[in-house]
């Protein structure tokens, strides 16, 4: 504890137990379990990763899905998320040109097939996915 009475956490598992623990946590919880959105105001930099491990470590069984504005967004915040404790995070990418033929050594193809064969395998689902807008197939 501080001379403020409020606990200093010793690890990173600690500071999200401690996210978990604030008010309004629960609500935001119920709202996503639900179905509905949930905002956390004021969070921003690294506070959006240890939201989202937060949420992750309340409903271990759940799969988040992640979507962020570009693709140095999304890998950025996987890099917050990998040093995180019990962080079972895929990276779903998007191309960076579109292809003109599908090359199977490109590495974006590799790891978008890398990332599906992963979700068809329930035992390995990961606690969240990572994407951009740029990745997301659009009607």
């Amino acid at each position: 504890m501080t001379g403020s009475g409020r606990q200093t956490p010793s690890s990173l598992a600690e500071l999200t137990t401690l996210i978990a623990a604030s008010p309004g946590f629960a609500e935001v919880l119920s709202a996503l379990h639900s179905g509905r959105s949930a905002t956390i105001d004021g969070a921003w930099g690294s506070a959006c990763a240890l939201s989202i491990a937060a949420i992750s470590s309340a409903e271990p069984k759940r799969t988040h899905l992640i979507i962020l504005p570009t693709i140095r967004d999304a890998e950025e915040f996987v890099d917050e998320l990998t040093d995180l404790p019990n962080s079972g995070i895929l990276l779903f990418p998007a191309w960076e040109s579109l292809p003109e033929i599908i090359d199977a050594s490109d590495s974006v193809y590799a790891a978008r097939i890398s990332a599906v064969r992963r979700l068809s395998q329930a035992d390995r689902m990961p606690t969240a996915i990572v994407t951009c807008l740029p990745a997301v197939p659009f009607p």
